[in-house]
């Protein structure tokens, strides 16, 4: 096979590597992408099973409020004034506020609702008699005060008059205020006098979705209560709100018409649970869970902000993955033309020989020929080591470098990590096979170059608490640090920074969601000094303890959402025990860890 042939080979294989390359990697970001999706569409579906059942024990509490109310002597004996057969009030509505306020049997009841909705956390508590007319209110002494409106076109009036008990999403009609309403009839001897009611403020529900992405809609499909507040009063797509009237609208919102949340599918037909609201860039992936005994519907959404991101991951992904392949075609075909080569000699050099033993008289003219063919070749040979030497060695220790150097960056996600280290092993094992090849010496392992000097601690400790203050803001975590002012050590800067920032970020990913990291020392030793980083995560289980700094072994993690390759603090303990330094950590499961280093002090 001759050296066009080789070329030839080379790029046919080098072209089906990338295409397979290509495919490779759309196939391993579809999995990772469906893996995304299913664990966050769980999520999101236990997120509004979890505010459901919440919003369903607070709801079951202020139900029984009315009813219990209604139940007392002087409900019963304020509503039996008005009986079972009066009719709405045709005086003005100022008129019988001032009437019925000043009435001091039913002044008295408007106090005693005051003080009942202050101790049970309502809003307001107020009588309606047979007609609807309020005549009783918490608020009485408030300018929004709930007395002389008449309630009888609510739907929980309605109920109540049927004998059952009533709960309504509407607006306020003296205070202008969207609540809920929960009532309780009042019957004597099979007669309806009226009902109790008790109003609670949306505004004093926001914590049932402060937790949460989520928002909750009533039985017109009406948002009622949202994590974002822009999002109330906004209708959702075929709600029912476009089948009431105008008039009804009114009565039950005090307005009339409602922004449309618009929720479309995201386009892309392998991924049909990715929805998109409005016109964020992002999408969402929304669960819903139903409370039908309050006619509610608890929707949570969760932003997909990873999905844009992997598309892109994806292309990066199938290029390093075919620049690696076709490097190790080119070098294998290389060694394949080279023994090829070297066999070619061999043969040639054999005989010859044989034909200088056949031709004794003319040894020494041969011999000389012979000899110097021979160095010629060994002369090729040798300029063909060095030129592969430099050719193949330098960038494949640039690709391995720059590998193990993203490999040591805290924040790689998991997927790069993945990448990374295909790399590096590949890497290695393509170095391998061009020294075996090409007779070259062994590349020095786990020999780092190290500049030794004084370095001033705080300044490198500021650095570091500047890079990771940006890593822990999104998940709340504090960082506090002691006052390292003064403090000299002889260290590599570089590389002290290097071990700093690796510990200083796992305490931040490993911590809980508002949780605490603490940098800190203790000087105890004139010759050494130790710096402590600790936090107030799950901490580390005594029977995995052992394998913490074994390298790859991420103590369970594995399956987890935070990203790593289990190789940090192993190379955090070469690099302390090259600079004369020692690193150790104490945990407490469940209650945090701490991780220490020993370092050289400046010599006064």
């Amino acid at each position: 096979m001759n050296r066009h042939s080789a070329v030839l080979i080379s790029l046919i294989l080098i072209i089906l590597w990338n295409i397979l390359a290509w495919y490779i990697a759309a196939s391993f970001y579809q999995t990772r992408t469906d893996s995304l999706i299913q664990q966050e569409t769980s999520l999101s579906r236990q997120h509004a099973n979890d505010l459901a059942d919440s919003i369903r024990r607070n709801l079951n509490y202020m139900h029984g409020i009315p009813d219990l109310m209604s139940h007392l002597i002087r409900v019963k004996w304020a509503l039996s004034r008005f009986g079972p057969d009066t009719k709405p009030s045709s005086s003005p509505l100022e008129q019988r506020r001032q009437q019925w306020t000043a009435d001091p049997a039913l002044k008295d009841l408007s106090q005693y609702f005051s003080l009942a909705a202050k101790d049970l956390n309502v809003d307001i508590i107020f009588l309606l008699n047979a007609a609807g007319d309020s005549i009783v209110a918490s608020n009485w002494d408030s300018p929004s005060s709930s007395i002389g409106p008449n309630f009888a076109e609510r739907e929980y009036f309605k109920r109540n008059i049927a004998g059952l008990t009533g709960m309504q999403y509407a607006v306020g009609k003296t205070t202008h205020i969207p609540g809920l309403y929960f009532s309780s009839p009042v019957i004597i001897d099979g007669k309806f006098l009226g009902a109790v009611v008790a109003k609670i403020d949306v505004e004093n529900l926001t914590f049932l979705v402060r937790d949460y992405d989520s928002f909750i809609t009533d039985i017109n499909g009406i948002i009622m209560l949202s994590h974002d507040r822009a999002l109330e009063m906004r209708a959702l797509p075929g709600s029912a709100i476009n089948t009431l009237s105008n008039e009804d609208r009114l009565q039950r919102y005090r307005r009339s018409t409602f922004p449309m949340l618009n929720i479309t599918p995201w386009g892309i037909q392998r991924f049909p649970s990715l929805m998109k609201m409005d016109d964020h860039a992002i999408p969402h992936i929304i669960a819903t869970s139903e409370l039908p005994e309050y006619s509610l519907k608890v929707y949570s959404y969760r932003k997909m902000v990873a999905i844009p991101s992997l598309e892109q991951d994806r292309v990066w992904f199938a290029l390093m993955l075919g620049a690696v392949g076709s490097l190790l075609i080119i070098v294998v075909n290389g060694t394949v033309t080279y023994f090829k080569s070297v066999i070619s000699s061999r043969a040639e050099l054999k005989e010859l020989n044989t034909e200088l033993e056949n031709r004794v008289e003319q040894r020494t003219a041969a011999y000389k020929a012979a000899k110097v063919e021979a160095e010629t070749a060994n002369l090729a040979k040798s300029e063909f080591l060095a030129s592969m030497s430099h050719e193949l060695r330098t960038p494949m220790n640039a690709v391995l470098g720059f590998a193990q150097l993203i490999s040591m960056d805290p924040n790689l996600s998991k997927s790069h990590k993945e990448c990374v280290d295909e790399i590096i092993r590949g890497g290695d094992h393509l170095l391998d096979l061009i020294n075996q090849v090409l007779s070259l010496a062994k590349i020095e392992s786990g020999n780092l170059e190290l500049t030794i000097e004084s370095v001033e601690l705080d300044e490198v400790i500021s650095e570091c608490l500047a890079l990771t203050r940006r890593l822990s803001a999104p998940q709340g975590v504090q960082i506090e640090s002691d006052d390292f002012s003064g403090i000299i050590l002889r260290t590599d800067r570089l590389r002290l920074k290097q071990i700093l920032l690796n510990l200083l970020s796992n305490a931040v990913k490993y911590n809980r969601p508002g949780g605490r990291v603490r940098l800190h020392f203790a000087d105890h030793n004139t010759q050494m000094f130790r710096i402590m980083v600790s936090d107030t995560g799950n901490g580390i289980p005594q029977q995995r303890q052992q394998d913490l700094f074994k390298p790859f072994n991420r103590l369970g993690a594995e399956g987890g959402n935070i990203g790593g390759t289990g190789i940090g603090l192993t190379i955090c303990q070469q690099i302390v025990e090259a600079m004369g330094g020692t690193i150790g950590f104490e945990s407490i499961h469940g209650s945090g860890s701490t991780f220490w280093i020993e370092l050289p002090r400046e010599k006064t």
